[in-house]
């Protein structure tokens, strides 16, 4: 079972046909995608709104993106929203998908991961995010 499959069961009006994109046994960012849902729990049941979608739960230049969308609440709810999600992203880059350890954004094969030592395969080399640009890991 996905880490978010849990959350498609309590709270199925969230996620109208959504794209989830997660390899399932990769189970290291559970914690870090309950802690963002729960959070968005308690921003919901504070504010009140027209509509909220989870549109995306992917993982993607080796970070964790969950992308929505909502309507109809006070800006200060759609901006904490948002800091929820980004917050997972950057912690997602510094927590081992697999397993949950602290870890580091890799490349494989042109492929972006985040792995702990034990959890990173063979010829997998970490890498550094550019200051400038975050979305972009730079080859050390």
């Amino acid at each position: 079972m996905l880490a978010v499959d849990r959350w498609i069961k309590k709270h199925p009006e969230w996620f109208d046909r959504p794209r989830i994109e997660i390899e399932e046994g990769h189970e290291g960012w559970r914690q870090l995608i309950d802690n963002a849902f729960e959070a968005v729990e308690e921003v919901l049941s504070m504010h009140s709104g027209e509509y909220f979608r989870v549109v995306q739960v992917k993982e993607k230049f080796g970070g964790l993106r969950i992308y929505f969308r909502e309507e109809g609440r006070p800006q200060e709810a759609s901006a904490r929203l948002q800091e929820i999600m980004n917050d997972a992203e950057a912690r997602s880059r510094r927590i081992c998908e697999i397993c949950g350890a602290p870890a580091r954004l890799g490349l494989k094969d042109s492929t972006f991961s985040v792995r702990c030592g034990a959890c990173a395969p063979d010829g997998w080399k970490p890498v550094e995010t550019s200051a400038e640009c975050p979305e972009r890991p730079e080859i050390q």
